[in-house]
This record gives structure tokens, sequence and C-alpha cells, in this order.
């Protein structure tokens, strides 16, 4: 439930006190919203459910897909309250990764699809929307120094979006790195 309080002045007048506090008529220069956090009076439904698949495809590959469905059913509901569920319906993601596939090179790629959603939260409520990714990485395996060396990205085609409403646009991300496992032994 929100709460909207005057800072200073008095809400009184034709308008509604609301109306007064939220369009910042001259009797209310100022105000603060305070989001308090309450339990429907009502049943509230959600429901949904991921389907997932690998597939094995023989020296070191295998595909995977998966594709998730959740909702929110506030069908009938009188309650005023912020369901605040801010979970995108529709998601699916398909990849391919190699281990060892030549000489200790291996890869993995995967692309992710969003469905776009509407975000309620105490900072605001909003449209995100639809956005898909492409993730990539490049590994080198190194037995005799028990190390994997990997480059990769992530949003490799650069769709700038927001995952949550009022965030920061995200971009495309490139990393090195190196693992070195001590405790590895040969094989």
């Amino acid at each position: 439930m929100r709460v909207v309080a005057p800072l200073n002045g008095a809400v009184a007048g034709a308008e509604s006190g609301e109306n007064a506090i939220l369009t910042n008529s001259t009797s209310n220069q100022t105000y603060q919203v305070y989001q308090i956090p309450t339990n429907a009076t009502e049943t509230v439904s959600s429901y949904g459910g991921t389907l997932a698949l690998s597939y094995y495809i023989g020296k070191g590959l295998s595909a995977t897909a998966n594709y998730t469905l959740a909702i929110l059913d506030t069908t009938g509901l009188t309650d005023p309250i912020v369901p605040g569920f801010n979970t995108p319906k529709h998601k699916f993601n398909v990849g391919l990764t190699g281990r060892n596939v030549w000489k200790g090179l291996g890869f993995s790629s995967n692309f992710k699809w969003v469905d776009g959603f509407y975000w309620q939260s105490s900072f605001g409520d909003g449209a995100v929307p639809s956005y898909y990714l492409l993730d990539a990485q490049l590994n080198y395996e190194v037995k005799q120094w028990k190390s994997i060396f990997r480059i990769g990205g992530s949003n490799l085609l650069n769709n700038v979006h927001r995952e949550a409403y009022g965030a920061p646009l995200i971009g495309t991300m490139g990393y090195l790195s190196w693992t070195l496992d001590l405790k590895r032994t040969r094989s």
C-alpha cells in the first residue's frame, strides 16, 4: 500500500486530499510517498512452469533449450494492493556448449528472449519492454598449468535494454578470466 503525506501546509479545499498532494497544488508544495508492506485481504493466485531440454550431441557438444511461463491471476480482485509480481509472462533460452572440442578449446553460447512486462514497486510503476541477448564465450584449458583461460561477452548484439523499471540501461559487457584450480589432478 502507498501512503502520501504532505510535508507542510494542509490538504483542504475543493480538491480531494489525494488530488491536492499528487497535483502539487499551491496548498501543498511538497509531499512524501511511503510504501507500507501489506498482505492482500483476498487470495492472489500465480502459476506457471518451466520446460527444459538438454541434448548431448557427442564429442563434448550439448544443446539446451528452456521456456518459462509465469502468470499472476488478478481476475476479480477488488483489493487495491500493488501486486509487484515484476516477472515476464514468457522467457526462453537456447544454447550450445562445446567442452574441449579441439586441443583444449571449448565454447558456449546462449540466446535469451524475455517478454515485456509491467513493473510495480515503491520506486515507481512502468513498462519494461521485451528484450533479447546473445552471450558467448571461448575457453582454453592448459592442463599442465591447472588453468582455464576464458574470453567472452554478454549482450554481444548490444541490445541496450532495462531489466527493471527505473533501472539503468544495460549494454554489452566483455570479460577475460583465468581460473587456476590447484586441486585439479591430471587426467
